[in-house]
């Protein structure tokens, strides 16, 4: 208003509501009507003459309700109808702080329209240039600091705080270091964006403040979020800034993202090198080292399932360790049925919580756990392969390989070449009946004993007639010699059968 009053030519004169000069003219809109708010939206200058008002008096409910709109001023023209502005508009105005401009009679409204159109114009044209000034800083800032580099120039540019925060609520960069703090506060608003799956940002009020969220999205996805705080709301040019730092922003976090894929599948082809015993002890402590895992707490993570869902579960799982939800390296091992996924972490509960969403994801998954590695990774690795394949055929999510107690005693206390010569005992008449170690007999025997006997279970899962499964174990028992009945028998088969399938070999 202080620029409009100070128009030249005009001869517009400041009457009233001196201290609300400050406020801003959005537009400026002309009516007689006695009540136009409904037409009004706040920040408009309304010019008048007060051609339908009656009286002097009613002046001061007609500017209590233009006060109510949030008007910026009034323009009141004198001469058609009121000599000089009427007193009770005067007063009401000066105790709403609402400024009021007497307009002469010999200046057109569309004068001042036109002027004051003039001093938006240019206004916006100026906020434009500042922010357009401010991109090349922007720029300079992500390729000295990176999104943290970003974040630290927003806020100082914007006169506010700023936080960068990961998809998955992880915070990445805040400026100052205390907005931090902030995200605790405003986490159920920005779950509540993250669920709408947009790419449209939203504004909410707290602390008398205003906190713009905005998406940021590259590839179709959303990789993070940014929070932006102004003092008394955001400017035009504080919006126009936070728009050049969302794409840029958005870029940094997908340059990042990518670097940390390039990084895993490194990890991977290195944990695959190592799991096969191709890489020296000292080499795979230096690796691992480089790493910055534990070694103390290192164990082997194994996600079993049909060999066509094994690239869906690896990139998932690969998807999960770029985005930082998981530290680790994972790598697709083994041929044919044995093919599964192994995963190196030193994180339990959280790898454990992972992985278990992506087994979610595949009907046929199911997640073995080893024990912790203590410098023998191949080992660690083999628990959790046996884990997931007992897991797997008792319908189990997630088995771990410390609560397979007989298991742990039979692995643990022999040697391969004991544990060999014992399968080959128990199963190797069944392996030379049928020329191969899964044939239908060991199918068969493997899902009646995990299915403790039941024969209905059992050939339903099979998907064969009961009476062909009696058969099969009929013929089990002659070729083995052993008694089916016999709770012995089928404890010494269950050893064996978990014992040599999986094979520890890669």
């Amino acid at each position: 208003m202080h620029d409009v009053s100070d128009l030249p030519a005009m001869g517009l004169e400041v009457l009233a509501g001196r201290e609300g000069l400050a406020r801003n003219v959005r537009w400026v809109h002309a009516s007689e009507m006695v009540d136009p708010t409904a037409w009004l939206k706040g920040g408009e200058l309304l010019l008048t003459t007060g051609l339908q008002v009656d009286s002097a008096e009613e002046f001061a409910d007609y500017t209590e309700r233009l006060a109510g709109a949030d008007v910026a001023g009034i323009g009141f023209g004198v001469g058609p109808r009121w000599a000089s502005v009427p007193q009770p508009l005067l007063d009401t105005a000066d105790a709403h702080g609402l400024p009021v401009l007497q307009v002469p009679i010999d200046t057109p409204y569309v004068a001042i329209s036109e002027a004051v159109s003039q001093l938006l114009a240019a206004e916006r044209y100026a906020v434009l240039a500042e922010a357009v000034d401010a991109q090349p800083a922007l720029t300079s800032a992500a390729l000295a600091g990176g999104p943290g580099g970003v974040v630290a120039e927003l806020a100082g540019l914007v006169d506010g705080w700023a936080l960068l925060v990961h998809s998955s609520m992880a915070p990445i960069a805040a400026s100052p270091p205390e907005a931090e703090d902030r995200l605790p506060e405003l986490l159920p608003e920005v779950l509540r964006l993250r669920e709408r799956g947009g790419h449209t940002g939203r504004q909410v009020v707290r602390r008398h403040e205003v906190v713009a969220m905005h998406p940021l999205a590259a590839g179709g996805q959303v990789r993070g979020f940014l929070l932006v705080a102004t003092p008394g709301g955001h400017s035009d040019y504080a919006r126009l800034v936070v728009a050049a730092a969302v794409p840029l922003l958005a870029l940094e976090l997908e340059r990042a993202r990518t670097v940390s894929h390039q990084a895993a599948r490194m990890r991977g082809d290195v944990l695959t090198r190592i799991l096969r015993g191709e890489v020296p002890e000292d080499e795979a402590a230096r690796r691992l080292g480089e790493w910055g895992m534990d070694p103390a707490r290192l164990r082997v993570h194994v996600l079993l399932a049909d060999p066509r869902g094994i690239p869906h579960l690896l990139r998932s799982i690969v998807d999960r360790l770029a985005d930082g939800r998981m530290v680790g390296a994972a790598a697709v091992v083994g041929s044919g049925n044995t093919t599964h996924v192994a995963v190196l972490s030193d994180q339990d509960t959280a790898t454990a919580s992972a992985l278990e969403g992506v087994a979610q994801e595949d009907p046929s998954a199911a997640l073995g756990i080893g024990d912790r590695a203590s410098g023998d990774l191949r080992r660690s690795h083999g628990e959790a392969l046996h884990a997931a394949h007992l897991g797997r055929t008792e319908q189990r999510l997630t088995t771990h390989f410390e609560h397979l107690n007989a298991l742990r005693l039979l692995l643990r206390a022999q040697t391969h070449e004991t544990i060999a010569g014992f399968t080959q005992r128990v199963l190797g008449p069944l392996w030379a009946e049928e020329g191969r170690r899964d044939g239908p007999l060991v199918t068969s025997l493997r899902v009646f004993l995990s299915r403790n006997g039941h024969w209905q279970d059992s050939a339903a899962e099979l998907g064969v007639h009961r009476h062909t499964l009696r058969a099969r174990m009929d013929r089990v028992a002659a070729v083995t010699g052993r008694d089916l009945d016999s709770a012995y028998t089928r404890m010494e088969l269950s050893l064996a059968l978990l014992a040599s399938n999986p094979s520890l070999e890669i």
